[in-house]
């Protein structure tokens, strides 16, 4: 319970991104870049359409780039499995002046202690000004449960953690030479474990956390084959 506890809290503290994804609800690019095939260790998706209608599907396994699906022991004793993986959609329309993006993240993680976690993530993408401004905003709201052997379904739930977490960002490119972009991060995340098997914060059963980032870039234009961008 412990693991899990914690695990939640740093998802709520970095909203809701998957490290290993091809695509996930927290990218920003699916309305302006070009048809592509990504197959990576830990997943395979394609972004594909028409110059207007744009569309992205994901598969991933997060799990296969760290666990290599050897598992831990849990407190009893016992070998689980760790897992933990994604599905992704995504469907948009665009035009010079304005698109939107619709998508939909799930990711399920069955792991140490018999616990098990799903976040369902929705996002809603947009870009103006000829893809110069870019908005991204995801909602993850994830459930965790203990499922010991010895539990019934209703007594599992009755000791589940709820969150709900999202990092909306926005992007500026200013078309200026040095001073490239700006980029806006609005941070927000809360998790309720009033229910949850263990308490380790006894005057308190929900925390929280609420942060803005703001980034500056810059490039150095250089006139041979080596180029310095900022990622």
């Amino acid at each position: 319970m412990k693991k899990l506890f914690l695990s939640i809290i740093a998802i709520v503290a970095i909203s809701a991104s998957s490290v290993f994804g091809s695509y996930s609800a927290t990218d920003i690019g699916q309305l302006v870049e070009p048809n592509q095939l990504k197959m990576e260790f830990g997943g395979v998706g394609a972004l594909f359409g028409t110059d207007t209608i744009r569309a992205a599907v994901s598969l991933n396994n997060d799990s296969a780039g760290t666990y290599l699906a050897i598992g831990s022991e849990n407190t009893a004793g016992n070998y689980t499995p760790d897992f933990g993986g994604s599905v992704y959609a995504g469907v948009g329309y665009k035009t010079p002046a304005f698109g939107a993006w619709l998508g939909y993240e799930f990711g399920y993680d069955l792991g140490y202690d018999n616990s098990s976690w799903m976040t369902h993530t929705p996002h809603l993408q947009f870009t103006a000004m000829d893809n110069n401004l870019r908005i991204n905003i995801p909602v993850a709201i994830g459930m965790g449960v203990t499922t010991d052997k010895d539990m019934t379904p209703e007594t599992a739930l009755s000791k589940g953690v709820t969150a709900l977490s999202t990092e909306t960002q926005i992007r500026y490119y200013t078309q200026i030479d040095y001073f490239t972009a700006i980029r806006l991060y609005v941070k927000y995340g809360q998790v309720d474990y009033s229910k949850a098997e263990d308490s380790y914060v006894a005057s308190s059963k929900t925390a929280s956390s609420f942060g803005i980032e703001g980034r500056f870039y810059f490039e150095i234009p250089t006139d041979g084959p080596v180029a310095i961008t900022p990622l």
